[in-house]
């Protein structure tokens, strides 16, 4: 199925030649199957020939209320590959959220949120269909009110109702966009604290989430992250420091429960509390380097990432971190060795015995380690990177 090339003329693009103004038409054809042959055809034009969807958005707004649910759902794609912030689109939506048919009811809430906030006349509507018998409906109300926003003070409180669903995932799906709102959703952080005791783990993750991304305004909720260091579930800790960590340490316990999060078993949940340990005391690098070290050495792919970065964001005090550093910078992790030398940059002349190593990344068969290498050669030793050619 593939349209004639976008680059004829307007009036003149068609679709298996059929020109566009009648494939306009067809959606108001009498008969059922001609109007699914169009919409099928519109969607199959895709981006092609989205200029020349403009003028067909009131035919396929129409269409939104046509009996057959497959014209419906096709004429809501259309309508979100022509602009998705149409607002046109939107009152139709609303109607669509109390359809009979579950279908168009999910449909509805999904393009609601691909409109985004100039959909915010429809959350009243939303905030009705998160109490939709149907799970899915729930959950696009969700996600759809998370992208529209805080526009209305009804927003928050509809999310918060939302933390209690019978669903596991529109739990998750609740405490992501109110995190997704951040500072904006203070107002849910005292429900916020109350999920973090939610008996499932992917729930309690995206909550602990959630009051990271609400900041400083969420710091009522440190004592009970960092009851949640000690969770039974690695991402929820992780999840937990992580916030800690954006809260700010305003709670006098912070330091030493982050102190005993480096001893977790789990190699991620250590960076993340060493690292967000030396955020909020620098002081503290003679304690998080060795753990980030030892990261570093294990075999926790993203956890090694993390590790270089948090290591070159310490910069000259990581020094003790050279020999790991030139290790992973010899590896075969083509992104590893990058960071490995750009956290050595970052060292300076501290890390002065990678001198031999970044000469030798001059001719590693990646062009960016190469020139990450020979930016660090420079921080590290002007005159090594002048001999090596390096300008």
């Amino acid at each position: 199925m593939t349209p004639n090339s976008s680059n004829e003329p307007k009036n003149q693009l068609s679709y298996r030649g059929i020109p566009l103004d009648r494939l306009r038409a067809a959606l108001d054809h009498q008969d059922l199957a001609v109007r699914r042959q169009a919409a099928e055809a519109w969607v199959a034009l895709g981006e092609a020939v989205k200029e020349a969807f403009a003028e067909a958005v009131p035919a396929f707004v129409e269409a939104l209320k046509d009996t057959d649910d497959f014209i419906r759902q096709r004429a809501g794609w259309v309508l979100c590959a022509i602009d998705p912030q149409t607002t046109a689109v939107v009152p139709t939506l609303i109607e669509g959220l109390a359809d009979e048919d579950v279908e168009v009811r999910r449909d509805a809430a999904e393009f609601l949120g691909d409109v985004g906030p100039d959909a915010r006349e429809a959350i009243p509507a939303l905030g009705e269909a998160l109490r939709d018998e149907d799970q899915q409906v729930r959950w696009q109300s969700a996600l759809a009110l998370g992208r529209i926003g805080p526009a209305s003070p009804t927003v928050v409180p509809a999310l918060v109702e939302a933390l209690h669903d019978r669903d596991t995932s529109v739990r998750c799906q609740a405490a992501l966009a109110l995190g997704s709102m951040g500072p904006k959703a203070k107002a849910a952080v005292p429900a916020l604290i109350d999920a973090l005791e939610d008996g499932d783990g992917d729930t309690r993750r995206e909550v602990a989430r959630a009051l990271g991304r609400i900041g400083p305004r969420a710091r009522k909720a440190l004592p009970a992250l960092l009851a949640r260091l000690a969770d039974r579930n690695d991402f929820v800790r992780q999840e937990a420091v992580g916030a800690v960590g954006a809260i700010g340490p305003e709670a006098a316990d912070v330091v030493p429960a982050l102190t005993a999060a480096l001893r977790d078993e789990v190699d991620f949940v250590r960076q993340r509390a060493a690292s967000t340990l030396w955020k909020f005391d620098h002081q503290q690098a003679a304690v998080v380097v060795p753990v980030l070290i030892e990261v570093l050495e294990g075999t926790d792919e993203f956890g090694r990432w993390a590790a270089v970065d948090a290591l070159g964001e310490i910069g000259p005090a990581a020094s003790a971190a050279t020999p790991a550093l030139v290790e992973a910078l010899q590896g075969p992790e083509d992104f590893l060795r990058h960071e490995a030398a750009s956290a050595l940059g970052c060292i300076g002349p501290a890390a002065r015995a990678a001198v031999p190593a970044l000469v030798a990344a001059l001719q590693d068969k990646v062009d960016f380690v190469r020139q990450e290498a020979g930016e660090a050669l420079q921080a590290i030793d002007p005159e090594s990177a002048r001999r090596a050619g390096i300008a």
